[in-house]
């Protein structure tokens, strides 16, 4: 599976469920996603329901081999990226975070608009 992958169970697993919320999050063509998604049920990774409240509209959650792999990928994920970080001074790291969330504020207010 690659990083695309990853990304969409880390979106339904903060309750971007619909393809829809999906798409917008990543920003890419619903139709990207929707093959993604296919995927990711014929792997066994998310399941797809019908909205309870108005069946037109499909719903994403995770499988239990959905969570272990995304887990299993952000542990993979915190380890390297810790490698990497832990030769940077706290100063130059507080600065990235706090530039990281303005650049991340600054793309969700564009992309909300």
């Amino acid at each position: 599976m690659g990083a695309r992958g990853i990304w969409t169970l880390s979106a339904i697993s903060e309750g971007h469920t619909s393809p829809g919320a999906i798409a917008s999050l990543m920003m890419l063509p619903p139709s990207m996603v929707s093959g993604d998604l296919n995927q990711l049920v014929d792997g066994g990774l998310i399941e797809r329901q019908r909205d309870s409240s108005d069946g037109r509209w499909l719903i994403y959650t995770l499988t239990q081999a959905g969570q272990e792999m995304l887990s299993g990928a952000h542990q993979v994920y915190v380890e390297i990226l810790g490698d990497k970080l832990d030769t940077y001074p706290r100063e130059d790291l507080d600065r990235l975070l706090r530039m990281l969330f303005e650049v991340c504020r600054y793309v969700r207010d564009r992309v909300e608009d």
